[in-house]
């Protein structure tokens, strides 16, 4: 459990550890949330191929997209 607000205001290498680790996690968790964002979205026609290509879907699926 980390220290609390009175122990790190105490001693400052507990502080700027515990800020670290924030900012670290603040870090990670801005990746996770904007790696699915940059990714860009296939175009229709691509997802039409690669529909078309599977056996489980007919044509009519892969026209309906």
């Amino acid at each position: 459990m980390p220290p609390d607000a009175a122990t790190a205001a105490k001693h400052p290498a507990v502080a700027e550890f515990l800020i670290e680790r924030v900012q670290a996690g603040n870090a990670a968790l801005r990746t996770s949330l904007c790696d699915p964002l940059a990714r860009p979205e296939p175009p229709p026609e691509l997802v039409r191929a690669r529909l078309g290509c599977l056996p489980i879907y007919s044509e009519d699926c892969s026209k309906a997209i």
